[in-house]
């Protein structure tokens, strides 16, 4: 037994070695690579510390809705790499992320998780934390595939039985039906509404104006809050 843990030794010593001297010959400093590498995964010992540095420096600084990603974070990559540490993520921990999602019937989520793996471990590559990106690999046709542009709309007898639907189902209350009727009136997504700010609204004129920089399209859009009055 102790002899072959011995020879297990030897042998990852000699490909340790191998690793170094073909990194040596692309010209990275082997030493400081692995000074650096030791001082991120103090900082980031797991995939769920190194989402957390990745959201705190890349996303809540620069995005609108910085809430979405940490969902994707909380809800779709946390619970199968959370406890492994970034250098030993393999593809096969990328792939049980992407696989749970779709068969979950989201195939666009799938997409914008790929995306943010991707961007994360990037991150870990940069700071020397980790060899290679292990989401490099895979593309849409690996996640949620393309996504494509559909013009859909409700007719009236959809909003009917949608009505109906919400109405007669148990405990489905009344505050829960108006946040399903706010948007479809104001013909507006949910996060346009809810990150709405009281000097956007125009109440003397009945319009509500979003600005450039709070829409999904970035369009300047003015929404009449009440029918016109005609005198």
């Amino acid at each position: 037994m102790g002899e072959d843990l011995t020879f297990v030794a030897s042998k990852d010593a000699r490909e340790q070695v191998r690793l170094d001297r073909a990194r040596i010959e692309r010209g990275i400093d082997v030493t400081a690579a692995k000074r650096a590498g030791r001082a991120l995964q103090l900082e980031v010992p797991t995939v769920q510390r190194l989402g957390e540095v990745w959201f705190t420096k890349d996303i809540q600084p620069r995005y609108k809705h910085p809430e979405v990603v940490a969902r994707v974070l909380r809800k779709h990559i946390n619970p199968v790499p959370a406890p492994v540490a970034p250098p030993d993520v393999q593809s096969v921990h990328i792939d049980r992320v992407l696989t749970r999602i779709v068969a979950g019937g989201a195939p666009t989520i799938a997409n914008d998780t790929l995306r943010h793996m991707s961007r994360m471990f990037r991150m870990a590559v940069r700071n020397h934390g980790i060899e290679r990106n292990p989401a490099a690999d895979f593309d849409l046709v690996d996640a949620g595939r393309d996504e494509l542009s559909r013009d859909r709309w409700l007719t009236v007898e959809a909003l009917q039985e949608l009505a109906q639907a919400m109405r007669t189902t148990p405990n489905f209350g009344r505050a829960n039906e108006l946040s399903v009727w706010l948007p479809l009136a104001l013909c507006v997504r949910k996060m346009e509404l809810l990150s709405a700010r009281w000097d956007a609204f125009d109440l003397d004129a009945g319009i509500w104006t979003l600005a450039t920089e709070s829409t999904k399209t970035r369009a300047l859009m003015r929404i009449p809050l009440a029918e016109p009055v005609i005198a």
